[in-house]
């Protein structure tokens, strides 16, 4: 009972200062090995979309970088993952370079309450990496780096986020704006895994992708959808959950595993916002 009180306190104290800070205005930053990590601290937010991380190489030498991140819900049976929200990384700094890695929530209607008695909502982001230089594994990177965001009393409606289909996209040429249906798959998206005849196609061939069971084919499924992601984060006339940016960053981060499933999951999430509600003619 004692604990549970000394949790309530904790979760007023976090809520009181989002109400006077604004979300994420802190930052937590710890280096290992020359590999400086930036997160967010905890804080306060029912309205919360995503937050980054970055990952800088403050060293003389290349760095490698892998692992994952992953949000997970907090209830009082414990914690439950997130689906869509595990996140691998494995990246390559040379010195000085920077990698940014978003992470996105889900709308704070979706999160469950931490029990019956304790009406407080609560992300978990928990971030583990370890850091490889000349193959060998130097040191871990992330643990307590970790954040929360709570959502206490009364949230708002989802944001009312639009996006239009590959169906759409490939029909209406007209409505792509500056960016070139010619253009290669390969000149938008990249990755240690994508098949190179995927990646010659052009952005306007890969939205007609059937798809298969290898990982070529899940490969297919989650280029269509990024397509007519990227197109609908490009559109001045959609209001698009995602930035061209956190599109090209989460298909990227697909492309660089052999988890089929992951591929396949990058691409649900993607086919879900892209069905969202066209709003163009």
């Amino acid at each position: 009972m004692q604990a549970m009180r000394q949790w309530h306190a904790l979760a007023a104290m976090v809520w009181l200062l989002a109400a006077i800070l604004p979300a994420a205005a802190f930052a937590a930053t710890n280096t290992v090995e020359g590999v400086k990590l930036t997160t967010p601290d905890t804080y306060g937010s029912c309205s919360a979309v995503s937050d980054t991380l970055t990952l800088e190489n403050t060293s003389p030498g290349v760095r490698r970088v892998v692992g994952q991140v992953f949000i997970q819900y907090v209830t009082a049976a414990g914690r439950i993952d997130v689906p869509g929200g595990f996140y691998p990384v494995d990246v390559t700094l040379q010195p000085g370079g920077i990698h940014q890695i978003t992470v996105n929530y889900p709308p704070a209607s979706q999160w469950p309450v931490y029990s019956s008695t304790n009406p407080v909502r609560e992300l978990h982001i928990d971030v583990q990496l370890e850091i490889v230089v000349n193959g060998f594994f130097v040191g871990s990177l992330g643990y307590g780096q970790d954040w929360d965001i709570f959502c206490f009393g009364d949230f708002p409606p989802p944001p009312a986020f639009q996006g239009c289909t590959p169906g759409y996209w490939k029909n209406h040429l007209a409505a792509w704006g500056s960016v070139s249906p010619s253009v290669k798959v390969n000149s938008v998206f990249s990755g240690a895994y994508l098949d190179s005849k995927l990646g010659n196609a052009s952005l306007k061939d890969a939205l007609s992708f059937k798809g298969g069971s290898p990982l070529a084919g899940a490969q297919q499924i989650l280029l269509r959808a990024a397509v007519a992601a990227y197109l609908n984060a490009s559109s001045a006339g959609v209001d698009y959950p995602l930035t061209t940016q956190q599109v090209i960053d989460q298909v990227n981060a697909a492309l660089n595993t052999t988890d089929r499933s992951y591929v396949i999951d990058t691409a649900s999430q993607l086919d879900s916002f892209n069905n969202l509600g066209c709003p163009l003619n």
